[in-house]
């Protein structure tokens, strides 16, 4: 192993890290560190890493190989000749185990039940990222994340399944339309790498680490490309087998509703543990050259037809009530708003209006800095070949390609990413807050809560350093505030050519932390 610092993950996540032979040190840093910087220490262990930025490794003492596994959120490196000792399968199960705090224990590959994320909407929810998938990496399923099988098959040729059991999720949903033979043309199939990409599975990974270690993400799909409340086919519905794949009107008791309802019990009658935590919903493009004016009413509709119809289901339902359900409501891209805005502002605006409804329209058109996010445009998609990813430009045909207005669908990078960012924060912020804590029995005491650290911009003439704060990556300044106490407040700006800016505090002790969790408050 090399005595410099090596980049072990490039992303960040959750990714369990096996040290023999010696002993290592692990740090997390945006860039690389320098020869002199030190870092946690371990040897001859298994350890659990929860990361925010790149994780670095260097050896301390010894010869010590490093392997690390890809169970977990992020993406994972490959082993190389750089960072892996052997290419030897290892005795995982006989090795130490330590953890780092994360928010979360190790959990086992078995949940015992689950929090149930509904998909619903129309292409731009489900598969139609067209990159190739990245199974073995960026895509990798997690233990925890499973889904309803809709299909014959888990995979295309793989295990038998039958509509409605619970099978492992991946980058290609059983939604209603099957995008599983949609293959890139650089795939290989044997490695997994079939069909085309979506974002429910990276959902589920982003809100893994907010749940019990018992408990895993059940995602019901139930998306179809090209569907609208205004045009298109109604379809077929049969209990046995769901929406026919030709079903393309939303609407109240239409075949897309009748599974979407029926779908949504089965995965909560799976067990009585489990929990509906939000309905993820994508959908308007369709709508936008039919009659858009009819959109918003006809989708209330459907909606308060949905919670109504869970009415026996209420105590499975996040606030303990199908209307303390969030619907999670997610834009489209920039192509339909140039296409027609006064259609796209009818629809999606319709989205935006309804909060009091517990309905939330989340932005993904641009990210923070105004730019349009990335779509299947062979230009804002190109090959990767040091990953071994192959953008948009291979499907260069209708047999290929999932649309010919290439920007009509968000890409695959931006469903591993932004997309997925976006609508996981969305649940945890309008999920998360109602979701039904455990049952405590009545003898115990109420929990004391000890306050570890704080920043008041009032005290030490709101000076970081003399409160215990180090900032990096960022300019702090105090400016006037009217909200504030004291009518100031703290600003933190990145600093240019930074990828991250954050400030640190020593928590004191860490596993008191772990043990006990705790509550981030700021304004």
């Amino acid at each position: 192993m090399t005595s410099k610092w090596v980049q072990l993950s490039s992303m960040p996540g959750n990714f369990t890290v096996k040290v023999s032979g010696g002993t290592a040190a692990f740090l997390e840093a945006p860039f690389p560190p320098a020869e002199t910087k030190g870092g946690m220490t371990f040897a001859d262990c298994l350890i659990s890493f929860n990361t925010r930025d790149c994780l670095w490794v260097r050896p301390v003492s010894g010869d010590p190989s490093v392997e690390i596994t890809g169970a977990g959120i992020g993406a994972v490196i490959p082993l190389s000749a750089d960072v892996a000792g052997t290419a030897e399968p290892s005795d995982w199960d006989n090795a130490e185990t330590h953890t780092r705090p994360s928010g979360n224990e190790t959990a086992s590959s078995s949940p015992s039940w689950y929090y149930v994320v509904v998909l619903a909407g129309q292409s731009n929810g489900m598969a139609y990222g067209e990159g190739l998938p990245l199974p073995e990496t960026y895509d990798r399923p997690e233990p925890r994340i499973m889904q309803l099988a809709r299909r014959s098959t888990v995979t295309p040729g793989g295990k038998a399944c039958q509509y409605n059991d619970i099978i492992l999720a991946d980058h290609c949903l059983h939604d209603v339309q099957d995008m599983s033979g949609k293959n890139h043309p650089k795939a290989d199939v044997a490695k997994g790498q079939y069909g085309t990409v979506g974002q429910g599975l990276h959902i589920a990974k982003k809100l893994l680490p907010f749940i019990p270690a018992d408990a895993g993400i059940l995602l019901v799909p139930c998306c179809r490309g090209g569907s609208a409340f205004t045009a298109g086919a109604d379809g077929t519905y049969s209990d046995s087998t769901g929406a026919s794949e030709d079903s393309a009107r939303w609407g109240v008791d239409k075949p897309l509703y009748k599974d979407l309802i029926s779908r949504t019990k089965a995965a909560l009658a799976k067990n009585p543990k489990n929990r509906l935590l939000a309905v993820v919903w994508m959908q308007g493009e369709f709508d936008i050259d039919a009659k858009p004016t009819e959109h918003s009413a006809l989708f209330l509709a459907m909606v308060e037809k949905f919670r109504a119809d869970l009415a026996e289901q209420a105590e499975q339902c996040t606030g303990g009530s199908a209307a303390g359900v969030p619907w999670i409501c997610g834009d489209t891209t920039y192509f339909w708003k140039q296409k027609n805005e006064p259609a796209y502002q009818a629809i999606y605006g319709g989205y935006k209006n309804k909060t009091d409804k517990n309905i939330h329209f989340v932005p993904l058109m641009t990210d923070e800095n105004g730019v349009n996010v990335p779509t299947n445009n062979p230009a804002e998609d190109p090959d990767i070949e040091s990953i071994g990813y192959y953008g948009s430009t291979w499907r260069n045909s209708a047999a290929t390609w999932t649309s010919a207005d290439r920007a009509s669908h968000f890409s695959a990078w931006a469903r591993r990413g932004i997309i997925s960012d976006r609508l996981a924060t969305a649940v945890l912020t309008h999920a998360g807050r109602t979701t039904v804590k455990a049952d405590v029995p009545s003898s115990e005491t109420e929990a004391v809560t000890t306050t570890l650290l704080s920043y008041r911009v009032s005290e030490s003439e709101g000076n970081l350093k003399a409160q215990g704060w180090e900032p990096a990556g960022g300019k702090a300044e105090i400016i006037s505030d009217a909200g504030g106490t004291g009518g100031k407040a703290m600003k933190l700006t990145k600093e240019t050519g930074k990828s991250s800016w954050y400030l640190d505090h020593d928590a004191g002790t860490g596993a008191e932390l772990l043990k006990n969790g705790g509550l981030i408050s700021c304004r």
